[in-house]
């Protein structure tokens, strides 16, 4: 059912001298409403391009993608937003991503919305159903083991049923959906373009200009996932715990039962793994939900706070009530991780086949068990390497994650706070992008709370108009820590 890694290596050679003339699109038009609610007259683009772009006379499959109109008199390069997940829309989520008040980015040219194969509009579309449940017992603390299993089985019978109605796994990988941009862009007949990626997004985007980047007049890059970044660091967590743990010290509201939260958290931990707890979890309308906790539910749980910066506000409080001896807002978020719903075929396929080097594996498998960085392996959780294992389907190899130079502008954008796609990511980036500069955000995580202040979206805007902007970290307000309770 799967190919090997070894059937996409034509797909990572350089991009032939002749490629094939562009396919027709094929418009409609599309109805959209503005962040700030104003209607936007656009049109929906339709183009077909090979499943696999290294076979160009096999079987298609097919984009879609949103063009929104620029409001400028002069407009410049079309900006080819790229969503993040993977697995998620972009015709859906661009137009909160790219016209917020302090952020339009119809203001420099035409924003061209792409739902990357397997998404949204595109055809066939394997990102949002059906859904495969898993679910684990409450009755006993949850486990790397146990999740990874539960989840990959789910994984498993979500791919095979996509399998079943003529989807090939093998095409969804990151090369292949460069390869599609490449295609989009030709066909519109854009010289130059400007690539603004979010997330997963900038994954992809530094791939196609790896492949493609004589086509970039500039690229912003916010969340950066590096070409060998999909596999998450526990060590990554450990900023983020830092500064909570700093901004905890400081608030008078925790000096009595909680002056140490990294400390108290390493302790939580020690205690539900000599001895795990049950905890009484209210019900609305009916009676407690009982759940057994040990020290992966607490790691869980914390990987998933850390996740935005409303999250990570409320930690010290969850924390704190554990340390008292009151579980029950831990038990509800666990509770809320022992089952789930696998649906996004895509995204388990495009991070599947993205991988990861032998170096990183190795040092993810050092870090998780690593009591310095409190999360074990949780942050990588549902565990790629388990579900990929068990898909056995292609990863693309060393060619994706090779190092590679880049002289065109770019602006790398983190948040200081962030887990996922830390400020390291782009230090590990280093000086193979010699015209790059790098904006970190303080108090903000993996959102993008930057876009809600004028100020901090100044060097934004400076970059889109093509100016340099030099690199440094701006101050965003932080978010009030939620009061322990009495």
């Amino acid at each position: 059912m799967m190919t090997s890694a070894l059937a996409l290596v034509a797909l990572l050679a350089p991009v032939a001298q002749d490629p094939p003339s562009p396919a027709t699109v094929t418009w409609e038009d599309l109805a959209a409403v503005s962040a700030t609610g104003d209607a936007i007259v656009a049109r929906l683009g339709r183009l077909a391009v090979p499943t696999d772009h290294a076979k160009p006379d096999g079987p298609q499959l097919e984009l879609a993608f949103a063009v929104y109109p620029s409001t400028a008199a002069q407009p410049g390069a079309p900006i080819y937003f790229l969503v993040g997940g993977p697995g998620a829309s972009a015709t859906e989520f661009a137009l909160e991503f790219t016209t917020q008040p302090l952020f339009d980015l119809r203001a420099y040219g035409d924003v061209i919305a792409l739902d990357q194969r397997g998404t949204g509009r595109s055809r066939p579309s394997i990102a949002d159903a059906p859904s495969f449940a898993f679910e684990l017992p409450l009755d006993a603390p949850s486990t790397r083991a146990s999740l990874a299993e539960a989840h990959a089985a789910a994984a498993l019978a979500c791919v095979r049923h996509w399998a079943a109605e003529g989807v090939d796994p093998s095409a969804f990988t990151t090369a292949q959906s460069a390869e599609d941009l490449e295609r989009v862009r030709r066909a519109l007949g854009h010289d130059r373009i400007v690539l603004y990626g979010v997330s997963y997004g900038t994954h992809l985007g530094l791939e196609y200009l790896r492949r493609h980047g004589a086509h970039v007049e500039r690229a912003l890059l916010s969340r950066v996932e590096g070409p060998d970044d999909t596999y998450k660091l526990p060590s990554n967590a450990l900023a983020a715990l830092e500064a909570i743990h700093a901004r905890v010290a400081a608030d008078p509201r925790f000096r009595a039962t909680m002056p140490d939260f990294l400390g108290a958290l390493r302790t939580l931990s020690a205690a539900l793994a000599e001895q795990p707890v049950r905890a009484s979890v209210p019900q609305r309308g009916g009676a407690p939900l009982e759940v057994v906790l040990g020290p992966h539910d607490l790691q869980l749980v914390v990987a998933s706070t850390l996740g935005d910066s409303r999250g990570q506000a409320f930690l010290p409080a969850l924390v704190e009530a554990a340390t008292r001896g009151d579980f029950a807002a831990l038990g509800h978020f666990a509770r809320g991780e022992r089952g789930g719903e696998v649906s996004n075929a895509m995204g388990i396929l495009m991070d599947c086949a993205s991988g990861a080097s032998a170096e990183r594996r190795a040092r993810s498998a050092r870090e998780a068990v690593d009591p310095r960085f409190v999360v074990g392996p949780a942050l990588d959780a549902p565990y790629l390497l388990e579900v990929s294992r068990m898909l056995a389907g292609p990863d693309v190899g060393e060619a994706l994650r090779a190092p590679f130079v880049c002289r065109k502008p770019v602006l790398f954008v983190s948040g200081a706070l962030d887990a996922r796609t830390p400020p390291a990511n782009v230090a590990a980036l280093g000086k193979r992008f010699p015209r790059s500069s790098h904006i970190v955000y303080t108090n903000t995580a993996h959102d993008t709370r930057e876009l809600e202040f004028a100020d901090a979206c100044a060097p934004l805007h400076t970059f889109l108009r093509g100016e340099p902007v030099a690199s440094g970290t701006i101050e965003l307000p932080p978010l009030p820590l939620m009061a322990p309770r009495p």
